[in-house]
């Protein structure tokens, strides 16, 4: 936290003499270095160095003077860096999750333009069957959901503006492909302080298609609940919507075979 110069701790002649100065600061032209060590709240240590060639006269008083009126803002910057990898390292952890669950993700502003979507909800929204994006805005082809759609933004907004606790909305929408509904999910996004309400973050609208294959691996179901590979094979095709029967022939085992495998799951 105080910057320091080579001098302060060693004569001139026997740092030139030094290996570390032969072997690494001489080759690059480095005579005279200024520098501080900082270590932020976050336990991160950074290391913040100034240095002058030969040619240069060393480091005095003034440049320390201005080194520790720097230091404050460099570590307020490191603490922000480090906050924003935090947050960018557990936003890809939940995006992950989500994408495990086959679930797709959109964030809407206060008037159900989109900011932001995931992988999922973007290949959904492309496909255009019973939610699509038009003109940025978030569309339901279902106007009955539409219309419920646009209320609960509504409603989230308004309750948000008064300081109320908004509720959930679970939304069906049709297909017009003839596919399973959809599952809406819309909620109200958390609130960052100290921002007007242009752009930011309002609705969060999760999306459930139950034709959508979850990425569920067979190994780690049998770790995880001590199943056999053939019922965690099993367990998988379940989990991804198909009947008994349908599993059954998927795997090409009988009926009984695939009774059996339900009842040592449960």
């Amino acid at each position: 936290g105080r910057p320091v110069t080579i001098s302060e701790y060693l004569p001139q002649e026997e740092f030139q003499a030094s290996e570390f100065n032969q072997l690494f600061l001489k080759p690059t032209g480095v005579r005279f270095i200024l520098g501080a060590d900082m270590r932020t709240d976050g336990d991160m240590l950074a290391r913040f160095r100034v240095s002058r060639n030969e040619k240069a006269v060393d480091f005095g008083e003034e440049e320390r003077t201005l080194c520790s009126l720097l230091l404050p803002h460099l570590r307020q910057s490191v603490e922000i860096f480090a906050r924003i990898s935090r947050i960018a390292s557990e936003r890809t952890l939940y995006a992950g999750t989500l994408n495990q669950m086959a679930v797709g993700t959109i964030i809407l502003d206060g008037h159900g333009k989109i900011l932001d979507k995931d992988r999922i909800a973007e290949a959904l929204l492309k496909q255009a069957d019973g939610v699509a994006s038009i003109g940025g805005m978030l569309s339901l082809n279902d106007r009955t959901a539409s219309g419920r759609l646009g209320e609960t933004i509504r409603k989230i907004v308004e309750s948000e503006r008064k300081g109320e606790r908004a509720l959930v909305e679970a939304i069906r929408v049709e297909r017009p492909s003839g596919k399973r509904d959809f599952g809406l999910i819309v909620k109200p996004a958390p609130q960052p302080r100290y921002l007007d309400e242009q752009h930011i973050p309002a609705i969060v609208v999760f999306i459930s298609d139950p034709d959508r294959h979850t990425a569920m691996v067979p190994a780690a179901l049998a770790k995880l609940f001590g199943l056999t590979p053939a019922e965690a094979a099993f367990a998988v095709l379940l989990g991804d919507g198909l009947t008994l029967d349908e599993a059954a022939h998927e795997l090409s085992i009988a009926r009984n075979t695939a009774r059996a495998h339900l009842r040592s799951i449960f």
